[in-house]
């Protein structure tokens, strides 16, 4: 399996969640928002990626920040970002290697934390 398929693959699962705990996503904002929803899931990773790569933490965590303002401005909230990187979380266990999880679950949860406060 080649590394493309096996982050396609993830990230269909992982919208696929969210789109499963979120239905009304789906009326409010049709299929441009799930597009647009597999985009930005593509964007975590990348910053995950990089974040793994860099041994940097912040660099997710400041991208989670970012993003979060944009997000508010198209209507979502704190709530649907951070459910959204605890999906990953969940989906990532199946793909990728143990290293990785570990990194991608410390970011992730720093992430979390400083949205939420």
């Amino acid at each position: 399996m080649n590394e493309a398929m096996t982050n396609q693959q993830m990230i269909d699962e992982v919208v696929h969640k969210i789109y499963e705990k979120y239905p009304q996503l789906k009326e409010q904002f049709g299929e441009k928002g799930l597009r647009k929803c597999r985009e930005d899931n593509v964007h975590h990773f990348r910053h995950l990626d990089t974040a793994f790569e860099l041994t940097d933490v912040q660099f997710f965590v400041d991208y989670a920040h970012w993003l979060n303002g944009i997000l508010q401005k198209h209507g979502m909230t704190v709530d649907h970002l951070c459910v959204n990187f605890e999906i990953i979380q969940q989906v990532v266990d199946n793909w990728i290697d143990a290293d990785r999880k570990v990194f991608y679950d410390k970011a992730i949860d720093q992430a979390v934390l400083e949205l939420r406060a």
